[in-house]
């Protein structure tokens, strides 16, 4: 009898001491989360044929959802933009928080994330799915969408800016001649496929080049992870 109710105390404090090792581990999970800057995160995609001609700058289902991993991780927005002859027209965009705080609040933000989530892929999936029929390519409608973007106010202060810019930045000279854009100081921009001299004009050369979407991802997962 006495030795069942010492193994009986025994199981409940090991209980305790395994429910309290892993409350300071969510906890300690939380704090870490939480003390991450948000990240705005741009993506423009360029659907003219020039770009389609090499698998290797094809945006993949599965690239998008790397992304929004990151968001989802960190807090804060991804805009989705198409480079074709009306470039500048709305972003498709997705917020998502922190997923931090109780039980209830954190099951509450899981559920709000998750149909932001899906409101997102289904908008992305019916303007990917529309027919190309774009007459000349607007580089500049684009770029200067996602300068409002990059400058809106609303974002922390501390927010980490991300601009994923796929394309080779061949543009409709009827429109304009190349200009530098305005993004802010803390953009970091990572392009696909650019050609060296536009990157010049339009970047001031002040960007990462890579030569594969795959590549380019890959290197937002392990800076951001």
């Amino acid at each position: 009898m006495v030795r069942n109710e010492f193994s009986k105390k025994i199981s409940i404090v090991g209980f305790l001491l395994c429910t309290t090792s892993f409350a300071v581990k969510c906890s300690d999970a939380e704090r870490l989360q939480s003390s991450q800057p948000p990240i705005v995160l741009g993506i423009a995609y360029d659907v003219s044929g020039s770009m389609f001609k090499n698998k290797n700058t094809v945006l993949q289902t599965t690239h998008i959802d790397s992304l929004i991993s990151i968001v989802k991780l960190k807090g804060g927005a991804l805009a989705f933009g198409l480079i074709h002859d009306q470039s500048f027209e709305p972003l498709i965009r997705l917020s998502l928080e922190p997923v931090t705080g109780r039980l209830d609040e954190r099951a509450q933000k899981n559920r709000k994330n998750k149909g932001a989530i899906t409101q997102f892929r289904s908008s992305l999936s019916t303007l990917l799915s529309q027919p190309r029929k774009s007459r000349y390519t607007d580089i500049h409608g684009a770029l200067e969408r996602f300068t409002l973007l990059f400058n809106e106010p609303g974002f922390p202060v501390d927010s980490k800016k991300l601009f994923l810019f796929l394309s080779d930045g061949l543009h409709d000279q009827r429109r304009k001649i190349y200009q530098a854009v305005k993004f802010p100081e803390n953009v970091t921009v990572v392009a696909v496929g650019l050609k060296s001299k536009i990157a010049l004009k339009l970047f001031k050369g002040k960007i990462l080049q890579f030569e594969s979407v795959d590549a380019a991802v890959s290197y937002i997962m392990r800076m951001e992870n």
